[in-house]
């Protein structure tokens, strides 16, 4: 492991400065801000670019597999940036706050907002779906390889949608508004909710499961008080 390395150059405040951080598949750092401004980094944490347009806090950030960048931020726009930093498209579907966009293996955006929706994009930036269903502000958005996309949302549910914007399942069983999730490589979904529990389930329509606390290899890192209400050591994490 190399030396550690720490970038300061978003001008700071305290407990709120930077809000979302991403790596490019080349090891490139974006890193979203309260400052209206995504910066990104190289892999010797170097400032590249400064990307500028956007009216209020960036709020999330992702890359695609050939380096393209979507910012997200509460001006309620998207933003795709090309590697060299220049503005392709500004995406403004949304009704309010933007809180998280994410790519599909095929170029593909989905971005999820206050406003409760999901929009799908295409790689030119134009409105696919608008996917409607949840009932509080959407929190997460992941694709897995095949281009099944899934979303959280902090009315304690989780939604599978099919290629064409269909939704497949709704998953109520969750313990808590859904903070975040992501497919893993065989198919499995994790989501995390704001309970302080991650769930691991097997493919996309089997109904069994297994949590952290169980047999996921997933770490949860629980408060004292949760650790203390399972009977479990102080210092205890999983797995």
């Amino acid at each position: 492991m190399g030396p550690t390395r720490t970038t300061t150059t978003h001008p700071h405040r305290p407990r709120r400065s930077v809000l979302a951080v991403a790596f490019a598949p080349d090891g490139r750092l974006a890193t979203g801000s309260v400052d209206k401004t995504v910066q990104v980094w190289d892999r010797q944490g170097r400032l590249l670019h400064t990307l500028t347009g956007h009216t209020d806090d960036v709020t999330a950030v992702a890359f695609d597999t050939e380096g393209r960048l979507a910012t997200g931020s509460s001006d309620r726009t998207v933003r795709i940036w090309d590697r060299q930093g220049q503005l392709l498209h500004t995406l403004t579907g949304h009704a309010g706050s933007v809180m998280v966009v994410a790519f599909a293996p095929d170029g593909r955006l989905a971005t999820g907002s206050v406003d409760k929706t999901v929009q799908v994009w295409d790689r030119q930036g134009r409105l696919l779906h608008t996917l409607t269903g949840h009932t509080g502000l959407v929190m997460a958005a992941a694709f897995d390889a095949d281009g099944y996309l899934a979303t959280g949302s902090i009315d304690m549910t989780a939604r599978i949608w099919d290629r064409q914007g269909r939704l497949l399942h709704t998953l109520t069983d969750l313990t808590g508004g859904v903070t975040a999730l992501e497919f893993a490589a065989d198919g499995r979904l994790a989501t995390s909710t704001d309970d302080g529990m991650v769930q691991l389930r097997f493919a996309i329509g089997d109904e069994a499961d297994l949590t952290a606390y169980a047999e996921s290899r997933i770490s949860v890192i629980l408060t004292p008080r949760q650790r203390n209400e399972l009977g479990l050591p102080l210092d205890r994490r999983f797995p």
